[in-house]
Protein backbone atom coordinates (compact mmCIF):
# COMPACT_ATOMS: atom_id res chain seq x y z
CA UNK A 1 0.00 0.00 0.00
CA UNK A 2 2.81 2.43 0.43
CA UNK A 3 4.41 1.48 -2.78
CA UNK A 4 1.16 3.24 -4.12
CA UNK A 5 0.15 5.72 -2.17
CA UNK A 6 4.19 6.91 -2.68
CA UNK A 7 3.64 6.66 -6.55
CA UNK A 8 -0.07 8.43 -6.79
CA UNK A 9 -0.91 9.64 -3.10
CA UNK A 10 -4.79 10.77 -4.98
CA UNK A 11 -5.70 6.85 -5.06
CA UNK A 12 -7.60 5.44 -2.09
CA UNK A 13 -5.62 2.55 -0.52
CA UNK A 14 -7.62 0.01 1.89
CA UNK A 15 -5.29 -2.44 4.00
CA UNK A 16 -8.17 -4.95 4.50
CA UNK A 17 -6.72 -8.86 6.43
CA UNK A 18 -10.09 -9.97 5.88
CA UNK A 19 -11.07 -10.75 2.27
CA UNK A 20 -14.88 -10.56 3.19
CA UNK A 21 -14.41 -6.63 4.46
CA UNK A 22 -14.13 -6.03 1.05
CA UNK A 23 -17.69 -6.27 0.15
CA UNK A 24 -18.42 -3.46 2.68
CA UNK A 25 -16.21 -1.18 0.31
CA UNK A 26 -17.40 -1.72 -3.22
CA UNK A 27 -20.18 0.37 -3.26
CA UNK A 28 -20.03 3.06 -5.99
CA UNK A 29 -16.13 2.27 -6.79
CA UNK A 30 -15.61 2.00 -10.17
CA UNK A 31 -12.43 1.23 -10.46
CA UNK A 32 -10.83 -1.52 -8.07
CA UNK A 33 -7.42 -2.87 -7.90
CA UNK A 34 -6.61 -5.52 -5.27
CA UNK A 35 -2.85 -6.33 -4.92
CA UNK A 36 -1.49 -9.16 -3.07
CA UNK A 37 1.00 -12.58 -2.13
CA UNK A 38 -0.39 -16.09 -3.47
CA UNK A 39 0.75 -19.13 -2.79
CA UNK A 40 1.43 -19.61 -6.68
CA UNK A 41 2.84 -22.25 -9.13
CA UNK A 42 4.75 -19.21 -10.97
CA UNK A 43 8.08 -18.69 -9.71
CA UNK A 44 8.36 -17.03 -6.26
CA UNK A 45 8.53 -13.44 -6.97
CA UNK A 46 6.43 -13.19 -10.34
CA UNK A 47 4.30 -10.50 -10.74
CA UNK A 48 0.76 -11.62 -11.76
CA UNK A 49 -1.83 -9.86 -13.08
CA UNK A 50 -5.93 -10.85 -13.51
CA UNK A 51 -8.38 -9.14 -15.09
CA UNK A 52 -11.60 -10.38 -12.33
CA UNK A 53 -14.35 -7.90 -14.16
CA UNK A 54 -15.69 -10.85 -15.85
CA UNK A 55 -14.09 -13.80 -14.93
CA UNK A 56 -13.07 -15.66 -11.77
CA UNK A 57 -10.21 -15.09 -9.84
CA UNK A 58 -8.17 -18.67 -9.64
CA UNK A 59 -8.18 -19.97 -6.29
CA UNK A 60 -4.23 -19.64 -6.08
CA UNK A 61 -4.22 -20.14 -2.71
CA UNK A 62 -6.36 -23.43 -3.00
CA UNK A 63 -5.53 -25.94 -0.21
CA UNK A 64 -4.85 -23.33 2.14
CA UNK A 65 -7.51 -22.78 5.17
CA UNK A 66 -8.41 -18.86 6.16
CA UNK A 67 -9.44 -18.22 9.69
CA UNK A 68 -12.12 -15.72 8.25
CA UNK A 69 -13.69 -18.02 6.25
CA UNK A 70 -13.75 -16.30 2.13
CA UNK A 71 -11.42 -16.49 0.32
CA UNK A 72 -10.35 -13.54 -2.04
CA UNK A 73 -11.76 -15.45 -4.99
CA UNK A 74 -14.84 -16.31 -3.33
CA UNK A 75 -15.85 -12.48 -2.56
CA UNK A 76 -15.22 -11.48 -5.79
CA UNK A 77 -17.33 -13.93 -7.29
CA UNK A 78 -19.90 -12.90 -5.13
CA UNK A 79 -19.90 -9.26 -5.68
CA UNK A 80 -19.67 -10.30 -9.45
CA UNK A 81 -23.18 -12.67 -9.06
CA UNK A 82 -24.65 -9.59 -7.15
CA UNK A 83 -23.43 -6.85 -9.23
CA UNK A 84 -21.63 -5.27 -7.33
CA UNK A 85 -18.26 -5.45 -8.53
CA UNK A 86 -17.05 -2.47 -10.05
CA UNK A 87 -16.79 -2.67 -13.97
CA UNK A 88 -13.23 -2.41 -13.96
CA UNK A 89 -11.76 -5.05 -11.50
CA UNK A 90 -8.00 -6.61 -10.88
CA UNK A 91 -5.90 -9.05 -9.00
CA UNK A 92 -2.45 -8.29 -8.67
CA UNK A 93 -0.95 -11.11 -6.65
CA UNK A 94 3.25 -11.27 -6.06
CA UNK A 95 3.94 -15.04 -6.01
CA UNK A 96 5.11 -16.66 -2.34
CA UNK A 97 6.31 -19.45 -1.49
CA UNK A 98 4.56 -20.18 2.12
CA UNK A 99 3.12 -17.92 4.89
CA UNK A 100 4.05 -19.25 7.51
CA UNK A 101 3.64 -17.55 10.92
CA UNK A 102 6.37 -15.52 12.35
CA UNK A 103 8.08 -15.54 8.91
CA UNK A 104 9.32 -12.39 6.78
CA UNK A 105 8.20 -13.00 2.96
CA UNK A 106 10.49 -14.29 0.67
CA UNK A 107 13.52 -11.53 0.06
CA UNK A 108 12.16 -12.21 -3.73
CA UNK A 109 8.21 -11.28 -3.05
CA UNK A 110 9.43 -8.00 -1.27
CA UNK A 111 11.98 -7.23 -4.15
CA UNK A 112 8.50 -7.24 -6.50
CA UNK A 113 6.78 -5.27 -4.43
CA UNK A 114 7.91 -2.08 -6.41
CA UNK A 115 7.17 -3.88 -9.97
CA UNK A 116 3.64 -4.73 -8.27
CA UNK A 117 2.83 -1.16 -6.84
CA UNK A 118 3.97 0.34 -10.56
CA UNK A 119 1.17 -2.38 -12.00
CA UNK A 120 -1.76 -0.90 -9.32
CA UNK A 121 -1.21 2.57 -10.77
CA UNK A 122 -0.91 1.34 -14.23
CA UNK A 123 -4.51 -0.79 -14.29
CA UNK A 124 -5.99 2.73 -12.41
CA UNK A 125 -4.73 4.87 -15.31
CA UNK A 126 -5.66 2.66 -17.94
CA UNK A 127 -8.74 2.26 -16.61
CA UNK A 128 -9.22 6.44 -16.58
CA UNK A 129 -8.56 7.08 -13.11
CA UNK A 130 -5.67 9.17 -13.40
Amino acid sequence: AEQVRQRRSDLVVEHLLDPAALLDVLNDVEVLVVADAALSPAPVGTVEVFDVSQRPLPELNAGTRSTHGLSLAAVLDLARTTHTLAPSAWVVTVAANSFDIGQPPHPRVWASVPKAARRVVDLFSQAGSG
